[in-house]
């Protein structure tokens, strides 16, 4: 029987782990330089309302603590947010800098009225006129400190993956398919973009005939997957298939981080191609 001790430090070796605070002025600076990818397609996924999104300026405001933002560190360096971007996307737009996946700039948030701050209803970041926040207001929003959890680069990515899928479930009410999409936009954001074309190919619609709510939660993006999946599973391991779920989160992600791009090339799945990514900046 396996030692539980031998099984628990051998994960632990597996994450590499940095802690440390900073600023929203310095986290702003990051992303206008490239050096933070909060990932804009997550925009279509994770969806606040203002009601939300104003009600942390409030708590940044106020200087009630946050919880952590995690980051994991990519080889070139850039910091991919794990846990964290509606509360990163919201400090941004806030601040009129945040950009949508196309590049362009994401109308900036205007404040609505809270229990505590009732008179932050219509404030917005700084326009010159009354409605703005003022110069002192705004250096303290920038001042104010929030906690990052930084994966190493050094770290397993398959470990950093799974922690991703663990942070971004704990109280979610996204549906697999839109969790495992965050994923695979994490893990090849090529590979995601491809799949999401498959799947929006007008036979393959016809062919699945989904109602309005289904294709909203991306189930027509899952039965791609299926597809893909099963299509290159030889028979013998059809027996292994316990939790469909489970079973497409592991070899999604053994797809998309397969050693070079052979695999995903492969004539059997309609020839790989990979648009690339939309202009991002």
């Amino acid at each position: 029987m396996p030692d539980l001790q031998v099984e628990i430090s051998t994960r632990r070796r597996e994450i590499f782990t940095d802690a440390y605070s900073m600023s929203i002025g310095e986290i702003t600076n990051l992303y206008r330089d490239e050096e933070l990818d909060i990932h804009p397609e997550f925009q279509r996924i994770y969806r606040w309302e203002d009601d939300q999104k104003t009600s942390l300026v409030e708590s940044i405001l106020l200087g009630i603590p946050l919880p952590s933002i995690f980051v994991a560190q990519a080889e070139s360096g850039i910091w991919d947010v794990v846990d964290g971007v509606q509360r990163l996307s919201t400090i941004l737009q806030f601040q009129g800098v945040l950009l949508d996946d196309e590049s362009n700039l994401v109308p900036p948030l205007v404040l609505r009225g809270t229990r505590y701050l009732p008179s932050l209803n219509g404030k917005v970041w700084e326009d010159g006129a009354n409605s703005s926040l003022t110069s002192a207001q705004r250096l303290d929003f920038k001042r104010a400190k929030l906690d990052l959890k930084i994966i190493k680069r050094e770290s397993d990515p398959k470990s950093k993956y799974d922690l991703f899928q663990r942070l971004n479930s704990y109280g979610s009410k996204l549906t697999p398919q839109e969790l495992r999409s965050c994923l695979l936009i994490s893990a090849n954001r090529e590979f995601y973009f491809w799949l999401k074309e498959l799947s929006e190919y007008p036979s393959f619609r016809s062919m699945i005939a989904l109602n309005e709510r289904l294709l909203r939660e991306q189930y027509d993006i899952e039965l791609a997957l299926r597809f893909i999946i099963l299509r290159r599973l030889p028979e013998a391991r059809l027996s292994e298939i316990r939790n469909v779920g489970e079973f497409l989160d592991n070899e999604s992600l053994d797809l998309v981080s397969c050693a070079g791009d052979s695999l995903l090339k492969c004539d059997r799945v309609g020839g790989w191609r990979g648009r690339g990514d939309p202009k991002r900046r």
